[in-house]
């Protein structure tokens, strides 16, 4: 369990250390609007070491909104059943899955689930959906 902004960058930086030592660099990621503003503020530079790392992403993206970037690949799911309280970011990489989320505070916090299982269902999860967005 990880706590506040500095708890955020520890996830994001176990993300970026996980992803180096695989053999094929990559990660999944869910992504709400309502989130995005807390990812990154304490690591601004997260987008640019993961480019220069060359660590890949596919995002599904849920509302509008999001930015394109080098090395990765970015879809949509939009629909009136979207539900707008939806606010929190999903990380699937190597045998790891973390979520990032906010306290009603809007203090963020995120766990990082470590299980083979856990991460290959939600990998096959995130590809299922990918197909049909």
């Amino acid at each position: 369990y990880y706590e506040g902004d500095d708890g955020v960058v520890t996830i994001l930086k176990d993300v970026l250390q996980t992803c180096r030592d695989l053999d094929n660099s990559f990660y999944y990621a869910y992504s709400t609007s309502k989130i995005r503003q807390y990812l990154y503020r304490k690591f601004p530079q997260f987008t640019d070491r993961r480019i220069a790392e060359g660590i890949a992403v596919k995002v599904i993206a849920v509302g509008e909104g999001g930015e394109m970037a080098t090395g990765a690949e970015r879809k949509w799911l939009l629909s009136e059943a979207t539900p707008t309280a939806a606010t929190s970011y999903t990380i699937i990489y190597g045998d790891k899955v973390a979520t990032i989320s906010t306290s009603n505070d809007l203090t963020p916090y995120g766990v990082i689930i470590e299980d083979a299982g856990a991460a290959a269902m939600q990998r096959m999860i995130f590809e299922q959906l990918w197909k049909h967005l």
